[in-house]
């Protein structure tokens, strides 16, 4: 990851630099970045390392210090339950199919529904209707 490392900064250069052709495309400034890391000595590609391997290091001190903390372990048994869960409903699933149960029953609508729903219907018709005969002016 080094040369990543590198690359990044090749980048800020390059913006700062302001290179000749502004057209130029990613994948060319890409190239000459590789140029310029390929044209870099081993003791300044180490220093790259260097930096590297220290980030490494600091990362995986706190992925441990993470992994320890109560919101992680908290975040691990909500995760266990949630999956125990969903195998449990993938179980049950599977004996209601090998039974022949439907997964989803559709209920028919019942008549207070369709009430509701006539009875909407009509309200919305009685407002467009109160409103055409008021506006029967501007039309």
């Amino acid at each position: 990851m080094p040369y990543m490392r590198y690359s990044r900064k090749g980048l800020l250069w390059a913006a700062k630099r302001k290179l000749p052709t502004p057209d130029l495309k990613l994948e060319e400034i890409g190239k000459i970045i590789g140029g310029m890391w390929r044209d870099l000595t081993d003791e300044e590609k180490q220093e790259y390392l260097n930096e590297y391997e220290a980030e490494k290091i600091e990362y995986n001190e706190s992925m441990k210090a993470y992994h320890n903390s109560p919101a992680y372990l908290a975040y691990i048994n909500a995760k266990s339950r949630a999956e125990a869960a969903l195998e449990e409903e993938s179980r049950q699933r599977q004996s209601r199919m090998e039974k022949g149960e439907p997964y989803m029953s559709i209920q028919p609508q019942t008549p207070h529904r369709k009430t509701r729903r006539k009875n909407k219907c009509c309200l919305v018709l009685c407002v467009l209707n109160t409103f055409l005969n008021e506006k029967k002016d501007v039309f």
